[in-house]
């Protein structure tokens, strides 16, 4: 009787787990998929001829990287790669210099190098301020998508935005500078790790703003790993002496003191 009674009980916790669990996933994907606003009815407005030309060029972006390419991820290294040099050659046709900030992530799923590690990287182009060029105002988007998927809403949009808009800026005197910014790993299994291009770019913009405000006596340390290290850092380098390690501190502190008396 109690062994029938404890099968009862479990019986409703079961199922009472299983009704919380389906009503939450059926909650969740409506919240992921029902459209905050109303949708637009009636004919679309008509476009001046700016537009039908940007929607022309978007359209182009489209093809290529969703249609054409396909697939742009750590699994498809060959997709992703023909996205990368289809993101360079348009920013170079419209004037810009772009540059690669390229880095190594494990390359185990992909194709071809199984266990190895492969290079990938963000695609960035800029445009310089003509007043305040230090002052940088960031437009990205993310070029990669999810497996199996060609990313045409997530985020061959947003990548096709991002090409139109350093078309239309490129010829305008603008005071700050803009930096478009192409991002690679953005999809799982990078999504919210340090291996994402975002984060890598933030980090490694971090970094460089830290070593700007060093003073020259920091930035003359010799950093070369080598006998006596002692695991500080200047300026987030490693310094390799203790006497490096206090020209450090001081550093620190006189720079602190100075932000404190400001």
């Amino acid at each position: 009787m109690a062994r029938a009674e404890t099968y009862r009980r479990l019986g409703s916790w079961s199922l009472a787990t299983l009704l919380f669990l389906g009503l939450g996933g059926a909650g969740f994907l409506v919240f992921m998929m029902v459209m905050p606003l109303a949708s637009h009815s009636g004919p679309p407005p008509v476009l001046d001829p700016a537009e039908v030309e940007s929607l022309g060029h978007l359209k182009r972006h489209l093809g290529k990287l969703a249609g054409e390419i396909g697939p742009r991820n750590i699994f498809n290294a060959g997709s992703l790669e023909r996205a990368a040099a289809y993101l360079e050659q348009g920013f170079g046709g419209l004037g810009y210099e772009p540059r690669r900030q390229a880095y190594r992530v494990n390359g185990a799923w992909a194709k071809g190098a199984p266990g190895r590690e492969i290079t990938v990287a963000n695609i960035i182009a800029e445009k310089k301020g003509a007043s305040n060029p230090g002052e940088i105002v960031i437009i990205g988007a993310h070029y990669g998508s999810v497996r199996f998927s060609p990313g045409a809403d997530d985020n061959v949009s947003g990548v096709a935005a991002l090409l139109e808009l350093a078309r239309i800026l490129a010829g305008d005197p603008l005071p700050r500078t803009l930096r478009f910014i192409a991002f690679v790993n953005e999809e799982a299994p990078f999504f919210t790790t340090g291996q994402m291009g975002s984060q890598l770019h933030a980090a490694r913009a971090a970094e460089a703003r830290a070593a700007t405000r060093c003073s020259p006596r920091c930035r003359e340390l010799p950093v070369l790993p080598g006998p006596g290290a002692v695991g500080s850092r200047c300026c987030g380098r490693r310094s390799t002496t203790h006497a490096q390690s206090h020209a450090c501190r001081q550093h620190g502190a006189s720079r602190d003191h100075s932000a404190s008396g400001a």
